[in-house]
């Protein structure tokens, strides 16, 4: 988009070299930055302590903490010990280990729910246990689908359910959303089929109809979309390539329910170290953020949430969680506005374009097929923390791909004397943008384009601000047959860094990390109606400024991340064969 002259002429574009991301400075705590023992139950003992250390607990959550399929079972338990607010303490199968013995003794458990059956958690255990007058509750299943309907039930004895969690596969999804469903008083079911659940959770459900909140953590390979439609006509999916893309799509779907003043950082393979600190985490709000050891994929998204006293918790010594997964939170290692990524295949989604100043995803119609309509919603990010007269913009447009006609609306965000500000804009190339409204940071913008069922050459721009309707507030467009014909060959969700009316580009805002979501075409999800592209933008040297994530597994959700904000800050726009400031570079080459 081109912003107003007006505003162009009255605010210079100042080219400075700012970092995107401070480094954040966490604030001198007594909270520890790692927990760890030399095995995962003196992990799990070092957890209860910290959580649970001063005031003591007298039930708590025994759990197998061997690695390997035994797991399964007890990865339901951390909604359980969450909601109830109490520790989980891990043994082995065989044998009560002196470290979970000293721990109950320590917090004054009087009663201990156990999350397996007696072939996992064996009978010499359940007699140590006696021996230390401690009460058992059984709680395992034949399967661990069956375990975590047992769960579930346990917790509806003490709470009130206001929803349900549905995973599935190695558990890394239920580490990531364990912590905030517990907090939210929502048992987790596990299931192993995608296509029918298992007997024991449809039995359960079935007989539930005062709760109408499903989560689904992960993609249809672990529940599909019509079977759940059998219990829920309006169930929210939260799913990404891997289990580290669903952590960052959970940590983006959750994110009212989160508080970012802690951290923990756990291994998403190993897995145990994770699930005792799950209720450790839900008594602060706070997320499990996942890492394979050293990479973490939602590092950047974290980072953008951290305030001056934040503390960057890792769950397991170094060998699971190493210093630089912490680092890549704690003091952005992957600072953006330092140095620059270079574009490689492993950054980016597959076949991801290459653009000056777009970074998103484009649609394109099968043959035969035209487009009437577009929709998306976006949260406006905030941009405090960039530079004077730094810019980024949101919008949701039909055409500007194969054609240089565009029909768009969306956000716009500016740093203007210091301040953050944002603006509802729509605009038709190659008309500048027109400003609509003022609308307030943390603003959740739903906006809809679409050929008027009254006539074929009118067309309808609808917004929504946090949930209320602005009618009337964009009037409606005429568009020639020829104007027409061109934007109907692409559909477009993009974040964008903005220009000047002599197309060069603005400094690139620090927006984050923006979540898409509900983006469809004609109705449809971005798969069902053509062709998808992912599109990032890159600067003139070469280097990533905002890259797209995955699309999810609903075909209607992604977001886009800025990287980098440095290298853009002398760049003019670049142009296409058109001449179209809109058009993108080298579409269709892949990065």
């Amino acid at each position: 988009m081109k912003k107003l002259t007006k505003l162009v002429t009255f605010f210079a574009l100042i080219i400075i070299a700012f970092n995107m991301f401070p480094q954040t400075v966490l604030a001198d705590s007594a909270f520890p930055t790692r927990i760890s023992g030399s095995t995962q139950y003196d992990t799990a003992a070092q957890i209860a302590d910290q959580g649970w250390g001063i005031s003591g607990s007298s039930t708590a959550v025994l759990a197998a903490g061997m690695t390997g399929p035994t797991l399964v079972d007890a990865l339901s338990a951390g909604s359980l010990a969450s909601a109830l607010n109490i520790p989980i303490i891990l043994t082995q199968g065989n044998t009560l280990t002196s470290v979970a013995a000293n721990e109950l003794t320590k917090l004054h458990v009087t009663k201990v729910y156990v999350t397996s059956g007696i072939a996992v958690i064996q009978q010499p255990v359940l007699d140590a246990l006696k021996a230390l007058n401690i009460s058992v509750v059984p709680l395992g299943g034949y399967d661990a689908s069956e375990t975590s309907v047992n769960i579930a039930k346990e917790m509806a004895k003490s709470i009130s359910i206001n929803g349900f969690v549905l995973t599935g596969g190695s558990g890394a999804d239920a580490i990531s959303v364990a912590s905030i469903a517990g907090a939210k008083k929502m048992p987790i079911l596990y299931t192993d089929n995608a296509d029918s659940l298992p007997t024991s959770i449809r039995t359960y459900l079935t007989g539930i109809t005062s709760v109408k909140n499903y989560y689904i953590i992960g993609g249809t390979a672990i529940i599909s979309n019509a079977e759940m439609a059998q219990f829920s006509a309006s169930s929210v999916r939260y799913a990404g390539y891997d289990a580290y893309d669903t952590n960052l799509s959970v940590l983006q779907g959750f994110d009212a329910d989160i508080n970012y003043a802690n951290i923990f950082v756990a291994n998403g393979r190993t897995l145990v170290d994770g699930l005792a600190g799950v209720p450790l985490a839900a008594g602060m709000k706070a997320p499990i953020v996942l890492t394979d050891g050293t990479k973490v994929k939602a590092g950047i998204y974290v980072h953008s949430k951290l305030t001056s006293t934040s503390v960057v918790t890792a769950l397991g010594g170094p060998a699971v969680v190493s210093a630089n997964a912490l680092n890549v939170i704690s003091t952005s290692s992957s600072d953006p506005s330092v140095g620059g990524t270079p574009v490689t295949s492993t950054n980016l989604p597959a076949n991801t374009q290459k653009s000056g100043n777009w970074a998103g995803y484009i649609d394109t119609p099968y043959v035969g097929s035209s487009y009437t309509s577009i929709s998306g919603s976006w949260t406006v990010p905030n941009i405090s923390e960039s530079q004077q007269d730094a810019s980024s913009a949101q919008w949701i447009g039909l055409g500007g791909v194969n054609s240089s006609d565009l029909l768009q609306m969306g956000t716009m965000e500016e740093i203007i004397n210091g301040q953050a500000v944002a603006e509802v804009f729509w605009e038709q190339l190659p008309a500048p943008a027109q400003i609509v409204m003022t609308v307030p940071i943390g603003s959740t913008i739903k906006a809809n384009i679409s050929q008027s069922a009254d006539s074929s050459s009118v067309w309808d721009l609808t917004f929504t601000v946090n949930g209320k309707s602005q009618t009337g507030t964009i009037p409606s467009v005429t568009l020639a047959p020829s104007y027409i014909q061109g934007i109907e060959t692409s559909a477009e969700w993009i974040s964008e860094d903005p220009s000047n009316e002599n197309d060069q580009l603005y400094p690139l805002a620090n927006m984050g990390t923006v979540s898409y979501q509900s983006a469809t075409v004609n109705g449809q999800s971005l798969y069902s109606a053509g062709h998808v592209e992912p599109v990032a933008m890159v600067s003139q040297s070469g280097y990533l400024m905002i890259a797209p994530s995955i699309l999810g597994a609903d075909g209607q959700s992604f977001s886009t991340s800025v990287i980098s904000t440095i290298n853009n800050t002398t760049l003019i726009r670049w142009k296409g064969n058109q001449g179209n400031p809109r058009s993108q570079v080298n579409l269709g080459q892949k990065v």
